[in-house]
C-alpha cells in the first residue's frame, strides 16, 4: 500500500496528504523548518537555514534529476559548487516568499487543510484515514510532526504567491496576433558548418601542458572514498508472494467490500418539490398530485429538468439552482426521499412522485460517487495479500531491529532467524550510486557512519518509508587516493585536446563571421576555413532535422535591410560551429489559427508572463534581504 501511495500522489497536495492526519496542528511558523540543529548553511534576515533542511533539499533535487535522467546523471554534478548553490538559492527564495506572504495575511485554514486530506482517496484504507501512513512518511523524511507541519504551511504559502502572480498575467488580442505572426514567420538563409575535427592539425597538446594541468588541478584526479556493503532487507512486498488465502477468507472479504462500498456510496440528485402539508385535505392532495404528475409527464416527454424546477419547484433552497441538491449521502434526507433516490439505477433516471413530510417530490439521479461497479475478486485477493503481508512485516520488524542491534558483528544471525538473504552492493561513494538501494541517502549515511565504517558494526535498522527495513555492514572499503600522473596522463591529454579543438573552432568561426560581414561570399569563406556549405533554404521556428541552436540564432538576428544579408554565428549542440547568411525574413500574409491553437498560444503567453512577474517579485525580495551564506557547510 505504501509503495502504491508514493507512486500515485503528486504535487503540493502530496505533501499535505502524506503529512497531516492530526488536524489541527498549531502554526509554529516557518523558522523551525530551517533551523536544523546548531549547524547552519545560511542566514536570511536573521533567520537560520539549518544544514538538515539544506541536505533534505539537496537529496530531493538529486532524486528528481536521477528520475528525469533515468539514473544516467553524472554523480560529479551533485558535488559541483554550482549545483549546491542552486539548491540553497531555492531554499532562500522559498523562505523569503513564505515570510512575505505570511506577513501579508495569506493563510490556509485548518478546516480547508482537513477537507483536502479527507477527500484524498490514496490515504484511505477501507474508507478511513490510516495514521500509519502519516507516521511512516514523516519518519522517512527524518522530521517530526512539528517541523513537517511547518514545511507544509510554508509550501502552501509559496504556491499561493506563485499562483497569484501566474494568474495575473493579461494577454490582449494584439499580443496574441503578434505572437501568432511571429510563430508563422520564416527566414531564408544559407550556412556553413565547421567541425572541430577539421582543425586537428592546427592543435597540439604539449607534455608540459598535460603535467601543468595535473599539478594545478590535482583534486580533479582523486578517486573518492568508496565502499561495498552487505545488507538485509525486510519487505512487506516479499511476504505478499508467499501469502496463501482460503476460499472462506476471500468470500468474507468480498462481502465486506461490497457492504463497505454501499455504505460509502453518495449520489448527486436534483428534485422538484410541490409542497403538501401532512394534514392536507383530499382536495389539496389531489391538486398537488395532479401538478406533480403533469410535471413528470413533461419530463418524460423531453422537458428540461432544470428549467421546470426553476419555474415550478417550491423548494426555495434548490429551485434557483435548477433543483440541484449537490451530493447526497445516506442519512441526510427524509427516509422516503432516500429510499427513492437510492432505488434509481443510473444517472438520468427519474423517480415516480415521492411523498415526504415536506410534500411531493420528483427526484432525478444526476451522478453516483464512491460506488463499486461490482466487487472485483482479483483486486480483493491482491488487497488481502497486501494486508496480510503488512501484518507479517509489522510482526517481524521489531525482531529485525533487535537482532541487527544485539548481534552487531554479523548479519547472519538475523538472516538465519528471519529467513532472509544477505545481499551485496557494488561500489559506491558518499555521493551514492545512480540508482537502487545505494542511491538512498539514509543508506549512504549509514554506510559512512563511523560506527559502521571504522568499527565494522551493523547499522541500525533503516526505515525507507515503503514498508521496507534495511540493515547493512561495510565489507570492503577503499580510501580516497590521488591517482598517479601516469594513470591519468592519457585522460588529461584527451580533455585538453577536446578543449583546444573547441577553442580553435570557435576562433575560426569568429574569423569566418567577420569575413562574411566584411563582404566575402559564404562559399569562399567556407573553402578558406574548411567548412561544409549548406544551400539556401527556408527555416521555420519549429524546424525538424536542424540544430535548434542554429534556428535560435537565425530568428534572433536582425532583419536584412537594403537587400544586404545579415551574418552571424552559432555554437551547435554537437560542438561544431556554424556561420550563416540571413537573406530575408518572410512575414505571413495572414494568420489563421483555430480556436484550440489560439487558446493554447494564449495560455503559453499568460504562463510565460506570469513566471516573469513572479521571478521579478522574487528578485526584488532578494535585493532587499540580508543574506549570509556559510559556504564551508555546503
Amino acid at each position: 500500500m505504501l509503495a502504491t501511495l508514493r507512486e500515485k500522489i503528486q504535487g503540493w497536495i502530496a505533501g499535505i496528504i502524506l503529512g497531516l492526519l492530526a488536524i489541527p496542528f498549531a502554526l509554529w511558523g516557518i523558522n523551525y523548518y530551517f533551523e536544523g540543529g546548531q549547524i547552519k548553511v545560511a542566514e536570511v534576515n536573521g533567520i537560520d537555514i539549518g544544514v538538515d533542511a539544506y541536505r533534505r533539499a539537496l537529496d530531493d533535487q538529486k532524486r528528481s534529476l536521477q528520475q528525469i535522467l533515468r539514473g544516467q546523471a553524472d554523480l560529479r554534478l551533485f558535488d559541483a559548487p554550482e549545483f549546491k548553490q542552486r539548491v540553497l538559492d531555492g531554499l532562500v527564495d522559498e523562505m523569503l516568499v513564505a515570510a512575505e506572504v505570511d506577513a501579508a495575511g495569506y493563510r490556509l485554514s485548518d478546516a480547508e487543510l482537513a477537507r483536502q486530506i479527507r477527500e484524498a482517496p490514496p490515504l484511505q484504507r477501507d474508507g478511513q484515514f490510516d495514521r500509519q501512513l502519516y507516521e511512516t512518511f514523516v519518519r522517512s523524511r527524518g522530521m517530526d510532526a512539528r517541523s513537517f507541519e511547518a514545511s507544509l504551511r510554508r509550501d502552501f504559502l509559496v504556491r499561493q504567491a506563485e499562483s497569484g502572480y501566474a494568474e495575473s498575467a493579461i494577454v490582449i488580442p494584439s499580443d496574441l496576433d503578434l505572437l501568432l505572426r511571429l510563430q508563422a514567420q520564416q527566414r531564408e538563409a544559407a550556412y556553413a558548418v565547421l567541425r572541430p575535427a577539421r582543425v586537428r592539425d592546427k592543435v597540439k597538446v604539449t607534455a608540459e601542458a598535460i603535467e601543468q594541468e595535473y599539478q594545478a588541478h590535482a583534486e580533479r584526479y582523486r578517486t573518492p572514498e568508496r565502499v561495498r556493503i552487505d545488507y538485509l532487507r525486510l519487505s512487506a512486498d516479499d511476504f505478499a508472494k508467499d501469502v496463501r488465502l482460503s476460499e472462506d477468507e476471500i468470500r468474507q472479504a468480498m462481502a465486506d467490500a461490497a457492504h463497505s462500498a454501499g455504505a460509502r456510496e453518495q449520489r448527486r440528485a436534483s428534485h422538484i418539490l410541490v409542497k403538501l402539508p401532512d394534514k392536507a385535505d383530499a382536495a389539496a392532495e389531489k391538486a398537488a398530485m395532479a401538478k406533480i404528475q403533469t410535471l413528470r409527464a413533461k419530463l418524460l416527454a423531453g422537458g428540461d429538468f432544470a428549467t421546470l424546477a426553476r419555474q415550478h419547484s417550491e423548494d426555495p433552497g434548490s429551485a434557483a439552482q435548477g433543483g440541484d441538491l449537490g451530493v447526497v449521502a445516506r442519512g441526510v434526507f427524509a427516509k422516503e426521499f432516500e429510499q427513492a433516490l437510492y432505488a434509481l439505477k443510473k444517472p438520468g433516471d427519474l423517480s415516480t412522485p415521492v411523498r415526504t413530510p415536506y410534500g411531493l417530490h420528483l427526484i432525478k439521479l444526476t451522478g453516483i460517487q464512491g460506488a463499486a461497479a461490482g466487487v472485483n475478486r482479483a483486486r480483493i485477493e491482491a488487497e488481502l495479500r497486501t494486508r496480510k503481508a503488512e501484518e507479517r512485516f509489522v510482526e517481524l520488524s521489531e525482531r529485525f531491529h533487535n537482532l541487527v542491534y544485539e548481534q552487531p558483528d554479523s548479519l547472519k544471525p538475523a538472516a538465519e532467524t528471519l529467513g532472509l538473504k544477505i545481499e551485496s552492493s557494488g561500489w559506491f561513494t558518499r555521493g551514492g550510486s545512480p540508482g537502487g538501494l545505494t542511491a538512498e541517502r539514509k543508506v549512504i549515511d549509514a554506510a559512512f557512519d563511523p560506527e559502521v565504517l571504522e568499527h565494522g558494526r551493523n547499522s541500525p535498522a533503516i526505515e525507507l518509508g515503503r514498508n521496507i527495513l534495511v540493515a547493512l555492514r561495510v565489507v570492503e572499503r577503499e580510501p580516497a587516493r590521488q591517482r598517479p600522473f601516469a594513470e591519468v596522463r592519457a585522460e588529461i591529454e584527451k580533455q585538453l585536446l577536446a578543449k583546444a579543438l573547441q577553442a580553435e573552432a570557435e576562433r575560426l568561426a569568429q574569423a569566418a563571421a567577420q569575413d562574411l560581414a566584411g563582404g566575402k561570399g559564404l562559399e569562399a569563406v567556407a573553402r578558406q576555413y574548411g567548412m561544409d556549405v549548406q544551400a539556401v533554404r527556408r527555416f521555420a521556428r519549429k524546424q525538424a532535422g536542424v540544430d535548434a541552436q542554429l534556428v535560435d540564432a537565425l530568428f534572433k538576428a536582425a532583419h536584412p535591410s537594403d537587400n544586404k544579408p545579415v551574418h552571424g554565428k552559432a555554437a551547435l549542440a554537437d560542438g561544431s560551429y556554424a556561420v550563416f547568411e540571413l537573406k530575408r525574413v518572410i512575414e505571413p500574409e495572414s494568420v489563421k489559427a483555430d480556436a484550440a491553437e489560439a487558446a493554447a498560444v494564449r495560455r503559453a503567453l499568460e504562463a510565460r508572463r506570469g513566471r516573469e512577474y513572479y521571478e521579478n517579485y522574487r528578485s526584488g525580495l532578494r535585493q532587499q534581504a540580508k543574506i549570509k551564506v556559510y559556504k564551508d557547510q555546503l
